[in-house]
């Protein structure tokens, strides 16, 4: 099971605390919290959207998850977590800047077997890129060999 990010999980808790709704754009969450990263693209690599989906759903109070599109910024739909959907579009507004043009509930996409598209807990586990127990036994969960167990066995020979 994916872990979210301490900083994405930070971001979600303080802006619900404060506004009751959370901005999970990425490019945005840089706009609004660059307290919390560098540079636009550190918050790409902290989001893992299946992690972020598991840990709204596991909020109390409970979150909606809206898919909002901003005037100016094309056919692209962000994902609000939003207590309340009173004055939703106004709220948004207010604290991004943007004009909200649609506002609608946000849909999980249906899940798909197969190898093409696996999306079950195995194939969704993170796995570590350097040599180690815990990179061997995921890959040998996967069924898949680990091409740099043999460098590392080299080595510490």
């Amino acid at each position: 099971m994916s872990v979210i990010s301490s900083k994405i999980q930070l971001h979600i808790e303080q802006s619900l605390a404060f506004s009751g709704l959370a901005i999970l754009e990425q490019r945005l969450m840089f706009y609004l919290r660059p307290d919390l990263w560098v540079a636009a693209h550190n918050v790409a690599s902290d989001s893992n959207w299946g992690a972020v989906e598991n840990y709204l759903a596991g909020l109390s109070p409970r979150v909606k998850v809206f898919e909002v599109r901003f005037e100016g910024r094309g056919d692209s739909w962000a994902r609000v977590a939003a207590r309340s959907d009173d004055r939703l579009a106004d709220r948004i507004g207010w604290i991004t800047g943007l004009e909200v043009l649609e506002l609608r509930e946000y849909q999980a996409e249906e899940r798909t077997d197969g190898p093409a598209g696996r999306q079950d807990v195995q194939a969704q586990e993170e796995i570590p890129a350097w040599p180690c127990a815990a990179r061997t036994e995921a890959l040998e969960r996967r069924g898949e060999r680990d091409k740099h167990a043999k460098t590392a066995q080299t080595r510490s020979s």
